[in-house]
């Protein structure tokens, strides 16, 4: 394993090829997105309407907060700057087998092939073995990885002060819509309607409105540090610093 800011590298064997981009994996069940079959003859026009708006806007944002994560993800192939490809897909390799590396897990395709046929599998008799660290290599500088730090941090905050404030006035907008109405639907309607927008429409809006906030872009040292600790727990570095 080499981590560096200057040794050049050169390709070995076969060209690199990335792995598939990574990202959060937002689940929606989409029989929540849209009003049940029971409520749609009581919802007024106003309200269909301004639900139209709101799941307008809210692909809209979410699709934009996708492009944020999967920047997020990619943080660590950031640390390394691409005027030397070869140099570059190395590294990008490295992070990728790091990233991948998982404690004691059957592969998914083992799973389902054992479902798929009724096998039993036994649990693991011996730990996953570690990465050797003689194919790692990884090449790291700080001023790089600033640059993306600023402007990935530009791209989130222009995320906050327009589609995601465009979303967050969206459901401000379709709660007006809704006391409008109240008297419209009369009581136990409209009980029925809040109950869908409320804890199930708006729950699986949950499940990304927060987002943003969790992927801000850690600091230089917090980067390197967060890279050390994958390091230690995936590689095999018993014996190696004493070479």
């Amino acid at each position: 394993m080499s981590v560096s800011s200057s040794i050049p590298f050169l390709p070995l064997g076969k060209p690199y090829i990335p792995v598939e981009t990574r990202a959060t994996k937002f689940v929606f069940d989409r029989h929540n997105l849209a009003v049940p079959p029971h409520l749609q003859p009581i919802t007024p026009k106003k309200v269909h309407e301004e639900l139209r708006k709101v799941r307008e806007i809210a692909t809209v944002t979410f699709n934009y907060l996708k492009k944020l994560d999967q920047l997020y993800h990619a943080r660590f192939y950031h640390m390394c700057p691409k005027t030397d490809l070869a140099q570059y897909y190395l590294h990008r390799e490295s992070i990728d087998r790091l990233l991948s590396w998982e404690k004691d897990v059957v592969h998914p395709y083992l799973q389902a092939a054992a479902q798929k046929h009724r096998y039993r599998i036994l649990p693991l008799m011996a730990p996953t073995a570690k990465i050797p660290p003689f194919i790692l290599h990884f090449h790291i500088e700080e001023e790089e990885y600033t640059a993306f730090q600023e402007e990935y941090s530009r791209l989130r905050m222009t995320y906050l002060r327009g589609p995601y404030l465009r979303w967050i006035d969206a459901k401000s907008n379709m709660e007006k819509v809704l006391q409008t109405c109240e008297t419209e639907m009369g009581d136990m309607d409209y009980r029925a309607w809040r109950r869908w927008w409320d804890c199930i429409f708006l729950r699986e809006m949950d499940k990304w409105e927060n987002r943003a906030q969790e992927i801000k872009m850690p600091s230089w040292n917090e980067i390197v540090k967060e890279l050390y600790g994958l390091i230690q727990e995936k590689v095999d570095l018993d014996g190696f610093w004493d070479e």
